[in-house]
């Protein structure tokens, strides 16, 4: 009666099901007791549809009624079902299969996933009857699949059955280590089943892989019987027996899942489902058989597939938690990944945004781990940094609407990476092959990443920087670092201070130098130490081959960094004559005024360096060098202008030739001369510094006396007006030259009776170096031994000291007019009409007056002396 009703156009078929849908209280909302009665009255329910879907083929049931009986389905798979036996409960999966196969022979386009959609996320479900009741089911279905292509195939029909095998096979897999054994067997059928099913499929796949169904299934079929009977105790011998097998089923698995299309869904299976699994073995065994078919068949694999199951390994490297087996495979089969596809796999890997997260840092890792892909990927992190673009118009934080400047993504991400490479044992090792390429490279960046100014980003380049030392360099040379002080990596005004100090220590990493050695050696007033220079070892020589072509290209920064390696690359080329002349050539090319000033005065500072070199050396160098620090005295840059001179009376105090200045001696002075009474302290410091030196030169009789003298006395008095300088340091350096023109005076002074004068006014305590000066007794002693000894140049002495009367500064007027009173106390009556009396006398009047000189105590002064 109802096979006849259920067809009437009234589809009471489908009305009938609903009834009993409706009938049997199975929903997890209702409150009816999951007794052995309920679930044999569900069990009656699945044989009453399946009767009524088998019996009547159309019309088709509806859409809604097929989702209420999946529905139904999955209800039954959930319920926690009590007082049962283990045959009852198998015996209703088999009708919940049956059902579910039913609806497929029913609707005959219906996809296989489709039917088995709703059961796949149970078959990782936390609950062991949920993931056995439907990794029963959909094992039990796509056997059903199999014997009804099997028979189509056999009637010469066409299959009809649309099945992604590699998702199907991905759910099955990680329940082979599944803690319940009904479980793990039940998986070994449907991974049995699954591949019968893809050989039906996809028999060219089979065929062109040669792959021998019967002997995989009777492999898988070993591998059921083994974990069957497997005892996961967590004993040795246990964890043996789990490798084991996973490892079997790996090759099997790959032995026939080689198409590119089949295997695909597998992997994605795996990655999305399989690595987060409730339980651990089974997400090991997903971990396992994931990078076993990357290692085997990832160069199959398109570079937008490739790419995306690069991202998801990335993805499920946070999410694994403390599973250090799945932890330990997600790695293996990134590396194997970038085995097939490096390039793709490292341009990836860097486009991940900086501070790179634990997950990028393990993925580099893993790589650099591999010695065959650890020198591949440093290089490419090489060129990256070396050759990409160093800026790029990112969105604004504050206003995404807006474009602003920043250090670009790719080689900021690289420099970092180039650091967790140097990490690992075999990506140090690589390193350690080209150190001076990673240095520089590193040097480079680091520069420029403080040219731009992002502390932040600076702050990861250090790291980098400090990654790639602690792995790569010996012992002692970290330790020497460490004395500078890593943070100087860091500090905008002293981080190439620490590219120069870790190019010294790296080119003395090879000769063997101790701790010992370094007691010694303390810091100099820059912060650095001042090590024994060398001859150039392999790695100095290395580090100058990549450098030096840095000095002439057009990026600032890198110039600048150049120039900080260079600097020490100076003091370590001893007999080295082609590398020296290759370094000064290249610092040389550095200072003309088309350079940064900042960069000029980098590299003038360098020049000290050549001074370590045996003098047959750099004779050559010296007139151009020398020149090179002359034409820097007035930059406007003051910087540029320090370095310059502190460079060049180093140099003059160093070098052992003095006769090689001696061309250029008046030069050096006219150069100096108009720095006397600069503005700036330490000019003004350093201009008498160089001054008192020439004089001391003078001395010894290294330079001309005829020529010397006349400058000397020309200059003599703008030494004297700043002997009451207002800056503490210049008037201890003016003090200093005071005392080497005092030897010359000495010299000079006719009789005897003068000699003795000066030594005695010289030797006075105030006059000595630790002791505060007294102007006033200072020009009443001098103004008497010059208007008695040296009667003849009183007046030029005079007219001098005039030019300083309008001067601006207080002290420079202050003294001359203490001069001129003294000169006037001690000059005989005789002498006074050679001299200009007159107009010292107006001169110091003319000081009397407030309107013109604002100052009362030289007003007073000028009174005084008058």
């Amino acid at each position: 009666m109802l096979r006849s009703l259920v067809g009437s156009e009234m589809c009471i078929r489908d009305r009938l099901i609903e009834t009993i849908l409706t009938v049997v209280p199975v929903s997890l909302t209702s409150k009816a007791p999951s007794t052995p009665g309920l679930l044999r009255h569900t069990v009656l329910a699945f044989k009453a549809i399946a009767a009524l879907i088998r019996t009547s083929q159309t019309p088709p049931i509806s859409d809604d009624v097929q989702g209420k009986v999946i529905t139904f389905i999955l209800q039954f798979v959930q319920r926690a079902w009590v007082d049962i036996t283990a045959e009852t409960e198998k015996d209703a999966v088999l009708q919940a299969t049956t059902l579910v196969q039913n609806q497929l022979q029913h609707n005959a386009k219906m996809p296989l996933d489709t039917a088995l959609a709703p059961f796949l996320s149970l078959s990782t479900s936390v609950k062991e009857a949920e993931r056995f009741r439907a990794t029963l089911i959909m094992s039990h279905v796509v056997q059903c699949a199999v014997e009804r292509v099997q028979t189509r195939l056999a009637n010469s029909e066409e299959a009809h059955c649309t099945a992604t095998v590699g998702t199907i096979l991905g759910r099955f897999l990680p329940r082979f280590m599944d803690t319940t054994p009904a479980i793990r067997t039940a998986a070994a059928e449907g991974v049995s089943n699954t591949i019968d099913l893809a050989a039906l499929l996809h028999p060219e796949m089979m065929v062109d892989n040669g792959a021998d169904i019967q002997g995989v299934k009777a492999e898988i079929d070993s591998l059921k019987k083994r974990v069957a009977v497997l005892v996961k105790d967590g004993t040795a011998s246990a964890d043996k027996e789990v490798a084991s097998v996973t490892k079997s089923l790996c090759s099997q698995v790959v032995s026939v899942m080689t198409d590119q299309p089949r295997f695909t869904p597998l992997l994605e299976t795996l990655l999305e489902a399989g690595l987060n699994d409730p339980q651990d073995d089974a997400a090991s065994c997903s971990c396992v058989v994931m990078h076993g078919m990357i290692r085997g068949l990832g160069n199959k694999l398109p570079e937008a597939e490739a790419k995306k199951n690069l991202e998801s390994l990335v993805a499920a490297i946070s999410k694994v938690g403390n599973r250090d087996q799945s932890l330990n495979g997600i790695l293996v089969s990134i590396r194997n990944l970038a085995k097939h596809h490096n390039l793709l796999c490292f341009n990836r890997l860097l486009k991940y945004p900086t501070p790179h997260s634990d997950a990028i840092i393990k993925a580099f890792h893993s790589i650099a781990s591999d010695t065959s892909l650890s020198t591949v990927v440093l290089q490419h992190c090489l060129d990256t940094v070396l050759n990409s673009q160093l800026i790029e118009d990112v969105p604004d934080p504050k206003n995404s609407s807006k474009l602003v400047k920043d250090l670009a993504q790719s080689p900021l991400s690289a420099a970092c990476a180039i650091g967790w490479i140097c990490q690992t044992a075999k990506g140090a090792d690589a390193a350690c092959q080209i150190r001076g390429a990673v240095f520089c490279t590193l040097s480079l960046y680091l520069a420029a990443a403080h040219d731009f100014g992002n502390m932040e980003k600076v702050a990861l380049v250090a790291a980098a920087m400090k990654h790639s030392i602690d792995g790569t360099a010996a012992e002692i040379t970290v330790d020497r670092i460490e004395r500078v002080g890593w943070p100087v990596f860091k500090d905008p005004a002293r981080f190439l201070l620490g590219i120069t100090e870790t190019t010294k220590v790296l080119c003395r990493e090879e000769l063997l130098d101790s701790n010992e050695s370094d007691r010694s050696i303390t810091k100099n007033a820059k912060g650095g130490f001042d090590l024994p220079a060398s001859e150039p070892t392999g790695l100095a020589i290395e580090i100058a081959q990549f450098i030096l072509p840095y000095m002439n290209k057009p990026i600032k920064s890198h110039r600048r960094a150049s120039i900080a390696c260079c600097t020490a690359l100076l003091r370590h080329c001893v007999d080295e004559k082609r590398l020296l002349q290759s370094v000064v050539t290249a610092l040389l090319g550095r200072c003309g005024t088309d350079e940064s000033p900042i960069l000029r005065a980098d590299a003038l500072d360098a020049f000290q360096n050549i001074a370590v070199h045996p003098y047959a050396d750099i004779q050559g160098y010296v007139s151009p060098v020398v020149s090179s620090l002359l034409s820097n005295f007035g930059d406007p840059d003051v910087t540029v202008a320090e370095n310059a001179m502190y460079t060049l009376y180093n140099l003059m105090t160093i070098l052992p030739e003095k006769s090689q200045f001696a061309p250029i001696i008046v030069n050096i002075i006219l150069k100096t001369k108009a720095l006397f009474e600069s503005r700036n302290r330490v000019l003004r410091m350093e201009a008498y510094r160089i001054f008192g030196y020439v004089v001391q030169l003078t001395n010894e009789d290294q330079l001309d006396q005829i020529t010397m003298s006349e400058q000397i006395h020309l200059h003599l008095v703008t030494i004297l007006v700043h002997a009451e300088d207002s800056v503490l340091e210049v008037r201890q350096v003016v003090k200093d030259a005071l005392q080497s023109i005092s030897v010359f005076l000495t010299n000079e002074a006719k009789s005897q009776e003068g000699k003795d004068a000066i030594v005695a006014m010289f030797e006075k305590p105030h006059m000595q170096p630790s002791n505060k000066m007294s102007l006033d007794d200072f020009m009443n002693d001098f103004c008497e031994i010059w208007t008695k000894f040296f009667a003849g140049r009183v007046n030029d002495i005079l007219v001098s000291l005039l030019s300083y009367f309008p001067k601006e500064r207080d002290c420079l007027r202050m003294a001359a007019v203490v001069a001129c009173g003294y000169m006037l106390k001690h000059m005989p009556p005789a002498d006074m009409a050679r001299a200009n009396v007159e107009q010292v006398c107006n001169a110091l009047m003319a000081h009397l007056n407030p309107s013109r000189e604002k100052t009362a105590e030289i007003r007073e002064l000028s009174l005084i002396h008058i």
